[in-house]
């Protein structure tokens, strides 16, 4: 079964309204996953968590009236408080986990942009495609948990993004790096979407990889209070979950520089640059202890909860094209999407 797609227009809360209408049974499980299992699991008092949310709230606020009113309006439309939708879209902040989640990859001549996402198996069949059309024409569409505003993706514009959790050993009290996707992907182009990140503020522990239709792209790292932007000095480039600052010295996620050799191995071995060359990558799986598209495997820092490749995705920036496919079989067919 593919990855349901969802479009919702209007403005922030017409589209939040719709969000929490269309898809309300899957941003519950999503809440009641996170609630029950994995806050809970990192020994996170409901109370604990409730606090950060509203510390978050005002953080989005500041950055965003719309996306405040959005996420209202989700939790309102799905019956639920807007403290669980807020903390929701800081999960990775409140969690700061060291397990890894994704493989980036960028060539720029062909302007393709994709990227595997690893995580916990139950969130694979609740994931959603959420496709935004606003009045001013932009369109774009993110894979996403639901009820949080955006991940990877990319819209109309020729823009893409990718998403690459780093370990920090610090706390995380910044502006969610879910909410700077969503920005990210209201972007123009690689350039617009520099000023957003780089005006996002820091408090956040992870790696944007950014391209647009014009070959230009963006490797941005965040770590703890620090951030710097990493120079791609070759077209096919590729991030896991590890710094290349090594200025940073943050915690390497296991595997993350086994994923990274395997990806530059296989792209010396084929040397092409289309979609078909994309997706060798990205489906690789030779075997290794840490591959790149990993099957399921229990985790005991999530209580023997089985993490791997949730989806595989694939953005054409020139042809605003985004090729999906769900979980970890190397063999299932990808669903292309057109957001011209």
């Amino acid at each position: 079964m593919a990855i349901p797609h969802f479009v919702v227009n209007g403005n922030a809360r017409q589209r939040g309204q719709a969000q929490g209408e269309s898809f309300k049974q899957r941003i519950h499980e999503t809440v009641d996953f996170y609630e029950s299992q994995l806050f809970r699991n990192a020994n996170l008092s409901p109370e604990r968590v409730r606090e950060s949310a509203e510390i978050v709230k005002r953080l989005i606020g500041d950055f965003s009236r719309d996306f405040t009113d959005e996420i209202e309006a989700i939790a309102e439309a799905s019956d639920l408080e807007s403290w669980r939708l807020f903390a929701l879209n800081a999960r990775t902040e409140i969690l700061n986990t060291r397990v890894g989640e994704c493989t980036s990859v960028v060539f720029t001549d062909s302007a393709l942009i994709g990227q595997t996402w690893d995580w916990i198996k139950q969130l694979e069949n609740l994931a959603v495609l959420v496709e935004h059309r606003y009045a001013n024409g932009l369109k774009l569409v993110t894979l996403t948990e639901p009820g949080i505003l955006a991940k990877l993706g990319c819209n109309n514009r020729g823009l893409g993004l990718c998403l690459n959790f780093l370990s920090s050993r610090h706390s995380l009290s910044g502006l969610p790096v879910h909410i700077v996707c969503r920005a990210i992907l209201e972007s123009l182009d690689v350039g617009e979407a520099r000023e957003q990140i780089t005006t996002c503020g820091t408090g956040k522990s992870s790696h944007f990889l950014v391209a647009d239709r014009s070959g230009d792209a963006l490797s941005m790292e965040f770590a703890g209070e620090k951030n710097t932007e990493i120079n791609i000095h070759n077209a096919n480039y590729i991030h896991t979950n590890h710094c290349i600052n090594s200025f940073f010295n943050s915690e390497s996620i296991p595997g993350s520089e086994d994923r990274l050799a395997q990806g530059y191995r296989e792209l010396e071995m084929h040397g092409d640059v289309g979609v078909e060359a994309m997706k060798r990558v990205l489906l690789h799986n030779g075997g290794e202890k840490y591959p790149i598209h990993a099957d399921y495997k229990a985790e005991e820092m999530f209580g023997g909860l089985e993490v791997g490749t949730c989806a595989t995705v694939i953005c054409d920036l020139k042809s605003n094209a985004l090729h999906i496919k769900k979980g970890p079989d190397t063999d299932a067919p990808f669903k292309t999407i057109s957001i011209s």
